[in-house]
């Protein structure tokens, strides 16, 4: 269901070719004369064939999925060693991460969509002082979700539930979020005369709806006491539980349109993975109430010179 997995046919086609095209060269094989009738014989390729070779590839796509996946997914092991959280996979090429447990901060549940609908899930940690954390700090490939969610628990701690959903007013943006682009797009390329193009962009802004609508579905918040978890997205949705204890600052950003309608974007600033995890479109009065639950002797100086902070 990944993407990246999707894509491995043509990522060894592009790199045999390549290989194969290095070589000719650095042998004299490869001439300009020939590199041109090469492309005239494919150019001259029967429709069907074509056709056949794009069929190929298409079956092919899941297939070498699962393989590339067994390759380096290969004996996903996790355990604990010595105060450290240690990860081990692969089959040809085998690897292994220690984490430092004081280091770990959170941990992050991430999916696509094509993952979502099968309940499929990636697991992650953020650590303090990791380069390249997104590949390095993998607890867990994409597994079943249940399976993930009771991984992370062991690592962290108990996941904080139920999520608390947005107001109805973020809603709104997330759909035009969606639609504006190809709408936009649609009435330059009405402009530039190009109605087809313009049809185009206005069935991209129908589907848009559908993803916005899911994109405010996915949106929530919520603490336990002793972490937090935020969580946003559609096409890459993705869910950050964090310590209370790795919060270094908060952020509360409003817009134009946010503040005309009572939403802010609140950011938790933390020490490890991207260093920020926004909760996108909250109620301004929860954005500063969350933050407030969480650190109080942080935000209570600046409740009285927020004029907005008891809605």
């Amino acid at each position: 269901m990944s993407g990246a997995y999707l894509l491995t046919p043509f990522a060894l086609a592009g790199s045999f070719l390549g290989t194969l095209y290095n070589l000719g060269d650095d042998l004299g094989l490869i001439t300009r004369e020939r590199v041109e009738h090469v492309g005239h014989d494919v150019v001259g390729l029967p429709t069907a064939v074509v056709v056949a070779v794009a069929v190929l590839f298409v079956l092919a796509m899941p297939v070498m999925s699962v393989v590339a996946f067994a390759l380096f997914n290969w004996d996903f092991t996790v355990y604990e060693r010595d105060g450290s959280v240690v990860a081990r996979r692969g089959l040809v090429t085998r690897r292994s991460v220690s984490l430092e447990r004081r280091r770990l901060r959170g941990v992050e549940l991430t999916d696509n969509l094509f993952e979502r609908l099968t309940r499929v899930a990636r697991l992650g940690a953020l650590v303090t002082g990791l380069g390249d954390a997104s590949h390095r700090g993998r607890l867990l490939p994409a597994s079943p979700r249940p399976f993930a969610a009771d991984l992370a628990e062991r690592v962290l701690g108990s996941i904080p539930a139920p999520l608390v959903g947005h107001p109805p007013a973020a809603r709104g943006r997330r759909v035009v979020r969606a639609v504006a682009p190809p709408l936009g797009l649609a009435a330059l390329a009405l402009l530039a005369g190009r109605p087809a193009v313009a049809y185009g962009c206005v069935a991209l802004a129908l589907l848009g709806v559908p993803l916005g609508l899911d994109r405010y579905r996915q949106l929530g918040h919520a603490t336990d006491g002793a972490r937090l978890t935020v969580r946003s997205g559609s096409l890459r949705r993705r869910q950050v539980v964090v310590e209370h204890g790795a919060v270094v600052g908060w952020r509360i950003r409003q817009t134009l349109f946010q503040r005309r309608l009572g939403l802010s974007t609140l950011v938790v600033a933390v020490g490890a993975g991207d260093g920020a995890c926004p909760a996108t479109d909250m109620a301004h009065g929860d954005a500063v109430a969350f933050a407030a639950r969480i650190t109080p002797e942080w935000v209570a100086p600046f409740l009285e010179d927020d004029p907005d902070a008891d809605r």
